[in-house]
């Protein structure tokens, strides 16, 4: 049962195959953790509608009655392109969404979710069912290339640090001021092509991925549209490093591996996901060529892009991924883990497996349309949700087995 009736209309609830279904009447892209909280398993969700009255939902899900519940539905004024919260326990409420202004441009704004610090399901209060608290914009600029595409919260909970990713430049901002417009603290440009690239091509080496490397706190990973990882240094708003052709397509999301530092993975629209070892670039700005990945997944893969990866935020032997095929599918990755497998071999003397192979653990079939993001829950390991462009989130589990094998 919802909180509030007047919140009913706005989504249907059910179970699938062994999930939960929690689905919107609008299309959606983003799907975000509340990552500053360790007690519950709850998410955020922006709508993408260019014509009609968009939302953020806040949504809960028990894992004892395997009901995912609205705890509250905010007004919002744009589309939603990015999504994420902070991930400090005392900022929890603290969250920042791109914006699309109809096409006019493209922004980052800084809300408080006042919902996220209420405990249960009772509504907020006085922002029940109108716009969430608006802390703060951060623009870039007007201009295509100034679009804001992604933004990102320090991962060490500083609530004061953020960056924002646009076509060809990082912003860095100090949100510590306590009244004016923000404005960037330091900017890293992307660095220009190499004389051999065509014109033709220039373009498609912008920016659209963005993560913020959890084990030093001064360095990002980007992806671009031409296939290629870089490393800035955001002590000195410079490239520090850079993998040439990283992939052939364009790069839709990077993530670092929680419990290995410098080891980041990959994922794009050429339908693979790639590790890396970024201990093995050399310094400077300069194209890493030759680099070779830690692995790449490809067999029992997706068959069209792979929109979003992500480690396990507590056992990095578990990746998930989501693609425009419509498909999620847990990895069991073990070999390139903190946690490699004892022995060297599957089989043991007995001729029984002893390890299962790395490779697919699951396939999860919730969805019909394209599969924009996949997320963990911050509370539980095991839980973890996928958002496909029809609005439909399904809310799954690790299966037991795999579970008990990383455990026991």
């Amino acid at each position: 049962q919802l909180p509030n009736p007047s919140l009913r209309p706005c989504a249907q609830h059910g179970a699938m195959d062994g999930g939960t279904l929690y689905e919107l009447k609008s299309q959606a892209r983003c799907l975000a953790a509340v990552e500053g909280d360790a007690d519950r398993n709850r998410f955020l969700l922006g709508t993408l509608n260019l014509r009609a009255a968009n939302e953020l939902h806040v949504v809960e899900y028990n894992e004892d009655t395997s009901e995912a519940t609205c705890v509250q539905v905010y007004e919002m004024p744009h589309e939603t392109w990015d999504l994420c919260s902070c991930p400090g326990a005392e900022h929890a409420g603290k969250v920042l969404a791109v914006h699309n202004d109809a096409g006019a441009t493209q922004f980052a704004v800084m809300y408080d979710v006042d919902a996220i610090r209420t405990d249960g399901l009772e509504p907020a209060g006085s922002h029940a069912g109108g716009p969430p608290g608006k802390l703060a914009t951060l623009s870039a600029g007007k201009s295509p290339a100034e679009a804001v595409r992604k933004v990102a919260w320090d991962p060490t909970g500083d609530a004061t640090r953020v960056v924002t990713l646009s076509r060809s430049r990082i912003d860095l901002w100090a949100l510590d001021k306590p009244s004016g417009t923000p404005a960037p603290a330091a900017t890293c440009q992307a660095p220009a092509p190499p004389d051999n690239v065509p014109k033709s091509r220039v373009a498609s080496r912008a920016w659209n991925a963005l993560c913020w490397d959890p084990h030093h706190a001064n360095t990002l990973a980007t992806g671009d549209g031409a296939g290629n990882v870089a490393t800035i240094d955001l002590r000195t708003m410079a490239v520090a490093g850079s993998v040439a052709g990283a992939h052939a397509e364009p790069i839709r999301h990077l993530d670092y591996n929680p419990n290995r530092p410098h080891v980041i993975l990959s994922c794009g629209e050429d339908d693979e996901v790639k590790f890396w070892d970024l201990r093995k670039l050399g310094g400077g700005a300069a194209d890493a060529g030759g680099l070779k990945p830690l692995r790449t997944l490809r067999e029992g893969g997706h068959a069209h892009w792979v929109t979003c990866a992500r480690y396990n935020r507590f056992h990095d032997q578990l990746v998930l991924t989501g693609s425009t095929d419509g498909g999620v599918k847990l990895w069991r990755c073990a070999e390139i883990s903190s946690s490699p497998p004892a022995d060297d071999g599957y089989e043991g003397e007995d001729g029984e497996g002893s390890n299962e192979k790395d490779g697919v653990a699951k396939n999860y079939t919730m969805h019909e349309e394209s599969v924009y993001s996949v997320v963990w829950s911050a509370a539980d390991a095991w839980i973890f949700g996928s958002l496909s462009f029809d609005g439909r989130l399904a809310m799954n589990y690790v299966p037991p087995a795999e579970k008990y094998r990383i455990l026991l």
